[in-house]
């Protein structure tokens, strides 16, 4: 119950931040996201699909925030949250390439969906597969981000 707020939570903050800070440092069609590896560090970490109801409240969340609706927002990062707990569970020991590569395909997926249902296809080509690489390039650092904040929250017992 303590993971499902902290994840609202880190997600509220990340949203604010992508609104506010990133939004400024935007260059050309270009940004930073950190949903996409909040939901994909999240499917990760739980490894089943029961905590979906977690993704769906992120989801209406990111919808306030944005211009797309709130529907395609949930449908984007629900596939995403199931495609990560999959993958991850048939994979085991990646390569850091492998995990790179693994992070463009589910990021690129979400995109993908979020601008199908935006009526962006036009710029899913070149612009959407160059973000979700560069997103995934970020993602590493995303998820020790998370990790530091999931350890100061919830210390394990040794």
């Amino acid at each position: 119950m303590r993971e499902f707020f902290f994840v609202i939570l880190l997600g509220y903050i990340i949203l604010l931040l992508d609104v506010t800070i990133f939004a400024a440092m935007q260059f050309s069609y270009f940004r930073i996201d950190g949903i996409m590896p909040l939901v994909i560090w999240y499917g990760f970490k739980r490894k089943s699909i029961d905590p979906i109801l977690v993704i769906i409240i992120l989801a209406l969340i990111a919808g306030t925030f944005t211009y797309a609706s709130t529907g395609i927002w949930i449908v984007s990062l629900c596939i995403g949250y199931l495609l990560s707990c999959y993958i991850y569970n048939q994979l085991d020991n990646l390569l850091w390439y492998q995990n790179i590569l693994l992070f463009w395909f589910l990021i690129t997926v979400m995109i993908v969906i979020l601008m199908f249902g935006t009526d962006s296809t036009d710029l899913i080509w070149p612009y959407g597969i160059i973000e979700a690489f560069i997103l995934a390039l970020l993602t590493p650092i995303w998820f020790y981000i998370f990790d530091l904040f999931s350890e100061f929250l919830f210390p394990q017992k040794r």
